[in-house]
């Protein structure tokens, strides 16, 4: 075109081949942009990798980012990835990496409540942490999403959630899951045996230990942490109580003498007494069995400790304490591993990697004379299926386990939240809220 021609062209034809221009400028950044970021995703399908510093003899001297440790999909506690999900994006298998329902229902309650409720997916949440700032802009939303999708083109659902469970910001520094369970996670334990005790009061535990054989332990606070002395010996009898179903027994380091002429001259009886009632007992074996099925102790399954036992691990400050006892229906035994004078075991050391495998090894050798039988509830629980994620009632589609409870207890009658169900259970759950709802309402309107 010559500029003849541009001089005779309208105002009309201006804003046409201007807007054109414009068009064509935004389509080729469009386009840079997402080649640039398709090639940064697809490389992630190796890992986001890591920056090693090595010294002279070609030793790994240390990690450019501390805070982070990476954990291998497989490695990641199953009910942990499970929480996740339900609570950050528990439609995370069933959206293309946004989730029109989450944005639909975020942008309702911003309109109705002026506020700033989320309605990012696990995929944008990875999104913004991998490529992009947390500033509150529609055009950072905008690329949040296209990003999202891209991940979820050339990633798996597996992969997005490794990388998920590896970057994502966990406040205070921490990065990823295994920086967390390392520092969050027992932060979290410790604060909330401490908020028991203090709603108990310190005398009811105090009591109890002393009747368990525990005693001189001081009162204060942490004690619920362990901060009091125990002997292996005292602790160990002290956990008699749960596979007896309530009842001390006292140890015996002799069971009888006899002469020279075999005949018994002194016989040591079993000393027990009742201590807690049988289905306090039942309800405190079956959480030490959640231990070793799926908790600290879950490594005594791979170590070949089979049929039914319960257990607890323990570690003290600075690992210089390493502990586990645990039962079956025949035997009840407890490791402790230390020095004479305190000093830290090594890095790591907690009572499930360096007292646990003894333990193992003890009650797998001794359940050949003395095989672990099943634990029977006694009389006086109610059994009641609960989701394992939500402790409400289960729906299809819930994982389950059996919670026992006594009487007096607090047994769920809500229905699962978290899972979708039938339709029939999905209105049952819709009908539950709203009348709970309006049973709020009518005691805010009495109180007034």
């Amino acid at each position: 075109m010559r500029l003849s021609d541009l001089r005779a062209l309208s105002r009309r034809n201006w804003l046409t081949v201007v807007a054109g221009a414009v068009a064509i400028v935004a389509i080729v950044m469009t386009l840079v942009w997402t080649g640039r970021h398709a090639w940064a995703i697809h490389k992630l399908g190796r890992g986001v990798g890591d920056t090693v510093f090595y010294d002279a003899a070609g030793r790994p001297w240390f990690r450019l980012d501390e805070q982070r440790r990476d954990v291998p999909f497989e490695q990641v506690a199953t009910a942990f990835k499970d929480a996740v999900i339900a609570i950050e994006d528990h439609r995370f298998y069933r959206h293309p990496g946004i989730d029109p329902i989450a944005l639909a229902r975020a942008a309702v309650h911003n309109l109705e409540n002026d506020g700033t409720q989320g309605g990012s997916t696990i995929t944008q949440q990875l999104a913004r942490t991998l490529f992009l700032s947390n500033a509150r802009t529609f055009g950072r939303k905008a690329r949040e999403a296209a990003l999202a999708v891209m991940l979820e083109v050339f990633l798996s659902k597996r992969e997005i959630l490794e990388l998920y469970f590896n970057r994502i910001y966990l406040s205070g520094g921490i990065y990823g899951v295994e920086t967390m369970s390392q520092k969050m996670l027992r932060e979290s334990n410790n604060a909330a045996a401490v908020l028991l005790q203090q709603q108990m009061g310190t005398g009811p535990v105090l009591r109890l230990a002393r009747d368990l054989g525990v005693r001189d332990q001081p009162d204060v606070p942490s004690l619920a942490l362990g901060s009091g002395l125990v002997t292996p010996l005292d602790l160990t009898a002290a956990y008699a109580v749960f596979p007896t179903l309530g009842y001390r027994v006292r140890p015996r380091g002799l069971v009888s003498v006899r002469n020279a002429s075999g005949e018994h001259v002194a016989q040591v009886h079993v000393e027990r007494e009742r201590i807690l009632a049988e289905p306090v007992a039942y309800q405190m074996l079956t959480m030490l069995q959640d231990v070793v099925d799926r908790g600290t102790g879950a490594a005594a399954r791979r170590y070949g400790v089979r049929g039914a036992i319960g257990g607890k691990t323990g570690s003290t400050n600075a690992y210089r304490d390493g502990w586990f006892v645990g039962f079956s229906s025949a035997v009840v035994a407890g490791v402790w591993v230390g020095f004479d004078q305190p000093a830290t075991i090594g890095n790591g050391a907690s009572g499930a990697r360096v007292a646990l495998p003894i333990w193992s090894d003890f009650m797998r050798r001794v359940a050949r004379q003395l095989p672990p039988q099943p634990f029977a509830a006694p009389d006086g629980l109610q059994s009641q299926e609960l989701c394992r994620l939500s402790y409400a009632r289960p729906l299809d589609g819930c994982p389950t386990y059996i919670e026992h409870f006594k009487e007096g207890d607090d047994i769920p009658s809500r229905l699962c939240p978290i899972h979708a169900g039938s339709l029939k259970e999905h209105a049952q759950r819709a009908i539950q809220g709203l009348l709970g709802a309006l049973s709020r309402i009518f005691r805010d309107q009495a109180d007034l």
